[in-house]
């Protein structure tokens, strides 16, 4: 028994990996997208459970197939001349990993449908804005020392305290009803992708060329599946 569900199991995996394949195949921008990756990545579509109903989802997973090492540190503000221990660091102390790039896939949105969504987040901002001041947290705020706009907020007194909790705590639970929305468009598909652009700056990839590889890849699909909303 054992045995057959473990067939079983396989030729459903299978069947799942030639239907998102077959699902992309006719795609003329992400056909373009693959023919133009660096030389040593590929581009694989997959059904896979998505969300807390487990739906199968299409995605398409984009990957260098030669492994890498990655060194976890903070670039912000490094000296640029310590670019050439930090590739050695990485070299010996980095971790190996993939590097890939994932977009979810979904049906291509009409206009109506991105405008619904797009209105709604803007609803939940506006009520950002209503609790930020209603709790002044400008007055809480002040630059951070490192300056790049960000801020530390003041919480020295009871009273500064709760007001910054209780805007953290009602904030976050509106920010957590936003719904996401697809930046990228390809012949068939709305593409969600969100490049972390500050991603690059808290680590650094040896061989430095697959950063510049990955970095290339990013600018492709920017290139390539730009929105036709």
């Amino acid at each position: 028994m054992k045995k057959f569900n473990l067939i079983h199991t396989l030729i459903g995996l299978i069947l799942l990996v030639c239907s998102a394949s077959a699902q992309t195949t006719g795609d003329a921008r992400l056909n373009q997208l693959r023919d133009s990756l660096p030389k040593g990545w590929e581009m694989e579509a997959q059904i896979q459970p998505w969300g807390e109903d487990e739906i199968p989802t299409l995605f398409l997973f984009i990957s260098r197939i030669d492994s890498v090492k990655q060194l976890d540190v903070n670039k912000i503000n490094m000296d640029l001349t310590q670019g050439e221990s930090l590739q050695e660091r990485a070299k010996q102390e980095g971790k190996t990993i993939s590097l890939h790039l994932t977009m979810k896939l979904e049906p291509k949105w009409d206009k109506a449908k991105l405008d619904k969504v797009l209105a709604y987040d803007d609803s939940l901002d506006a009520e950002i804005k209503e609790l930020y001041l209603k709790y002044n947290i400008a007055e809480l705020e002040k630059p951070h020392p490192l300056g790049k706009g960000q801020y530390v907020y003041d919480d020295s007194t009871p009273e500064k305290k709760k007001r910054l909790d209780a805007y953290t705590e009602q904030s976050e639970q509106l920010r957590a009803l936003k719904k996401p929305w697809p930046l990228y468009s390809s012949s068939q598909y709305s593409v969600f992708f969100y490049p972390d652009y500050n991603g690059w700056q808290f680590k650094e990839i040896y061989p430095k060329q697959a950063e510049f590889e990955e970095f290339q890849v990013v600018q492709l699909i920017e290139r390539l599946l730009k929105p036709d909303f």
